[in-house]
């Protein structure tokens, strides 16, 4: 099968020409990434020219809901609790709605995240690396809106990943 288009390595420079079957070549610049260990290194490409990346390594896992704001009053958004046998890294929680409120993410009775919704708002809550949360663990996440604003939907969502430990 052919890709569709034809490349050219000028030996001499050592630049890379893309033709795509337009009799126009263009030069290609490799597109590149820094590594943690401060080394510059090339992003790989699958046949398609999608990027390929690596496999997740366990089970996606998603939590989400959705409710109507209580104004001044702390609502639990999600409450779970993770399974025997499986430890959850959590990546990232999302609340939003157009009220002005925070939020709280809580693994028994330690804060182990925040942020903040409505004009102000700070966007997703990412742990990177992800948060390991042992089985059996709950976790909720809460939020409250201002006292005088009017009710409103609010979402909630987690991404996470679970690994068996059994």
């Amino acid at each position: 099968m052919s890709p569709g288009y034809k490349r050219t390595i000028d030996t001499a420079t050592g630049r890379v020409y893309i033709d795509p079957n337009t009799g126009k070549p263009t030069e290609i610049v490799p597109s590149g990434g820094l590594s943690p260990s401060g080394l510059w290194v090339p992003l790989a490409l699958n046949e398609d020219g999608t990027l390929a990346t690596t496999d997740i390594v366990g089970v996606p896992h998603f939590d989400d809901a959705i409710e109507e704001t209580t104004p001044g009053v702390e609502q639990t958004l999600i409450d779970e609790t993770v399974p025997d046998g499986t430890t959850r890294n959590l990546s990232q929680v999302l609340v939003v709605t157009r009220v002005t409120g925070v939020f709280q993410v809580v693994s028994g009775d330690v804060v182990i995240g925040s942020g903040r919704t409505g004009p102000g708002g700070t966007g997703p809550m990412t742990w990177s690396p992800p948060r390991s949360l042992a089985a059996g663990t709950e976790y909720q996440v809460l939020f409250q809106s201002r006292e005088n604003s009017p009710p409103q939907d609010v979402e909630a969502y987690v991404q996470a990943t679970d690994m068996s430990t059994s």
